[in-house]
Order: structure tokens, then sequence, then C-alpha cells
């Protein structure tokens, strides 16, 4: 279970890298706009999820606090040996607002482990609406090397003051050491 949770979070971590979060554009732009609602929304979810992971399946917790205030709670996650499903309520966690559900499922063999993760949620803050509809990453561990591939599919987007910005993929190979670049190669302003 412990391996599970581990990979678990790291996949998330990766689901969720969105925009470059040290994007450095002016608030102005539109890209570092939702670089800034995406990075937050990231940092927000790994303490969620990790809350989930540690209070372990079928169990409610109030909060967790966020590290730029607020915070964010789950309900009932669920965590099973084939497949897990965590809902998340941002309250004004780093100044984010609303419901986020990372699922998905996990197979494991001798030599390897797969994982399917989902987000979907729309959430508001920043100046922006961060909308996820199906996003997805797909990857797959050998346990005997640790090599893990990841790939990404689906798209999310963000309305911002300055402007949207949409990111989608069709089933993309990100390179484990920068998986910024990926996730920034699928991003244009619309």
């Amino acid at each position: 279970m412990r391996l599970l949770n581990t990979l678990v979070l790291l996949l998330i971590a990766c689901l969720l890298v969105a925009c470059d979060s040290n994007d450095d554009d002016a608030p102005s732009t539109s890209q570092g706009q939702a670089a800034r609602a995406t990075a937050a929304v990231q940092s927000g979810a790994q303490v969620g999820v990790t809350s989930a992971l540690q209070g372990g399946s079928g169990k409610s917790m109030p909060t967790a606090d966020c590290p730029q205030g607020g915070n964010v709670s789950y309900t009932q996650a669920t965590i099973s040996g084939s497949g897990y499903s965590i809902p998340l309520t941002f309250n004004n966690c780093n100044e984010m607002t609303g419901p986020l559900t990372i699922s998905g499922t996990n197979s494991f063999s001798a030599t390897n482990v797969s994982t399917d993760s989902r987000i979907t949620g729309t959430l508001n803050g920043l100046g922006c609406e961060v909308s996820y509809n199906g996003f997805r990453t797909i990857s797959q561990t050998n346990l005997s090397t640790q090599a893990t591939t990841l790939r990404i599919d689906g798209s999310y987007g963000a309305q911002c003051d300055a402007g949207n910005v949409t990111c989608s993929y069709a089933n993309v190979q990100v390179d484990i050491n920068n998986p910024a670049a990926a996730y920034e190669a699928g991003c244009k302003e619309s």
C-alpha cells in the first residue's frame, strides 16, 4: 500500500504540473496568470491528496491548511488495490476555490506498475477560472529498473482576466526529467 500511495502522489504531482509553476511572466499576460493559477491548484491538490492518502479509504477529514492560506478538504476518498477517487474541495486554498476530483486505476504485475489518472473540476481564483475535464496521465514504472514512462492526454483551460489559455494533448510522451516542457508545448493563448 505504501508503494501505491507513493506512486499515486508522484503521478498526481506530474498530472498537475500544468503550466510552468516558475513562470516569471508579468501578471498581465494570460499565460503568466494561468501559470500562477494552475500552480496554486497543484500545490493545494498535493496537500489534499497527501492528507487523503494518510487518512485512508472511506475516511473524511475536515481540512488541511494550504501553503499560501485557506484550506482543502476531502470527503470519502476511495483507495483500493485497483483504483482511487479523491474528491477535493478548495476553500480559498492558495486563493483558489471550487471542487476537484482526482481518480484513476492502477495495475500491478511482477515487473511493472501502471497507473491511469484523471482530473476533473473547475476552480476559481487569482483572476482565472481553471477547468479540467478528463485531463489524464498514463504511466508505467518498471520495478526492476525504476524507469518510468509518462504520457499525457486530454485538455484543460484557464479563462483569465488577461485572456484565455487552452492546453491540449493527444497521448504526448513526457520527459520525466523535464515535464514542464511537454506541458507548456500544449498550451496556447486562445
